[in-house]
């Protein structure tokens, strides 16, 4: 991911257009917003992470759910930094910026293949907000797909016995337990 300094003729067209980000006009901030979603989809080497960080801070919703959009295709070349911004995004208090947010953090790890983006999943499983232990236990659980080693029985069990289960999160983590016990059956059931 080339920095956005070597892209000359391109630094300056970007500082303007990144400096309608702090427009004081909320239909400034969502125009440029959309221009970087769709230049994301296009060329996401060419999104400036500061972009992206500006507008997940931003007080309009519909800003904050186009950086979670755009992480869906910038987050595989920076994903600890877009792990970061998902994380707000998925505590944010707007749905629109939660699913957005929770649809990049699927997208970044639906291949398992980077296993710093794994790592990054996996500390999801932590968190303090339901919300976002249930994303990281859907994604695992996809990603388990693939990889069988990437949670153990001790860790699922860990997430069934919490507190504040749900019974939507205790759904999800009992199918994450029955893919994880699959794989490893014998340590599963012991007794069998």
């Amino acid at each position: 991911r080339p920095p956005i300094s070597t892209l000359f003729p391109y630094t300056t067209l970007f500082r303007s257009i990144t400096k309608g980000l702090s427009d004081s006009n909320p239909s400034v901030r969502k125009s440029v917003a959309k221009m970087f979603t769709e230049l994301a989809e296009k060329s996401p080497t060419l999104v400036p992470l500061s972009a992206v960080q500006t507008m997940s801070k931003d007080s309009e919703s519909a800003v904050r759910e186009a950086s979670m959009n755009i992480l869906c295709f910038i987050g595989q070349d920076i994903p600890k930094q877009s792990i970061e911004l998902i994380k707000l995004g998925l505590n944010d208090a707007e749905w629109d910026v939660k699913n957005a947010a929770a649809e990049a953090i699927a997208k970044i790890g639906e291949h398992g293949e980077n296993p710093e983006i794994i790592a990054e999943i996996r500390k999801l499983l932590q968190d303090n907000s339901r919300w976002v232990r249930l994303k990281a236990i859907e994604i695992i659980s996809k990603i388990l797909e693939k990889q069988k080693d990437i949670v153990s029985l001790p860790e699922v069990l860990t997430i069934i016995k919490q507190k504040d289960i749900d019974e939507t999160m205790l759904i999800a983590s009992v199918k994450l337990l029955g893919v994880v016990a699959a794989s490893n059956f014998d340590s599963a059931f012991p007794e069998m």
